[in-house]
C-alpha cells in the first residue's frame, strides 16, 4: 500500500552548507527506502510531499516531527493511493535558500500534479500560496 503525506513546517536557521548536507542525507535515506517526492525550502519554510510504502512514509513523518529543525509542522495531505505512484519522477533533488530556484521546483511539482492529479494540484496550490507566500504561474 502506498501512502502520500505532505506537510509544511517553519525551519530553524540553516545555512547553505547545512541545507546541502540535509539534502544528501534525505536523498540517501529515501533512495534506500524507495521514497519519492519533492522537498522545497522557501521563506524559511519546508514544503514536502513524499510517497512510498505506508510504514516507511509514516516512520519518516514521525522522524520529521521529532526533528529539532522543524517547528509548527502542519500536515496538509495524508492519503493512501489506490493506484501506482504519483511522484516517481521526483527525487528530492533540490533544497536551496535561493527563492528563484525553490520557486521553480515548487512550480514543477505543482505542474506535474495539475496534469496527473488535478484535485491534489488545487489543494497543494492553495496551501503553497497561503503558507509559503508562493504565486503559481498559470
Amino acid at each position: 500500500m502506498t501512502q502520500v503525506i505532505s506537510f509544511v513546517s517553519n525551519a530553524s536557521y540553516l545555512d547553505q552548507t547545512e541545507l546541502e548536507t540535509l539534502l544528501t542525507s534525505v536523498q540517501a535515506y529515501n533512495n534506500n527506502h524507495q521514497i519519492k517526492g519533492g522537498l522545497v525550502f522557501l521563506n524559511n519554510t519546508f514544503f514536502q510531499i513524499f510517497e512510498g510504502d505506508a510504514a516507511s512514509v509514516k516512520a519518516i513523518y514521525h522522524k520529521i516531527c521529532n526533528d529539532q529543525r522543524h517547528h509548527n509542522i502542519i500536515k496538509i495531505y495524508d492519503q493512501v493511493l489506490t493506484e501506482g505512484s504519483h511522484f516517481e519522477q521526483f527525487d528530492f533533488n533540490i533544497i536551496t535558500k535561493n527563492k528563484s530556484i525553490a520557486s521553480q521546483e515548487l512550480q514543477r511539482l505543482l505542474d506535474f500534479n495539475a496534469i496527473n492529479i488535478p484535485q491534489l494540484y488545487t489543494f497543494l496550490s492553495y496551501q503553497a500560496i497561503k503558507l509559503l507566500n508562493f504565486t503559481p504561474i498559470h
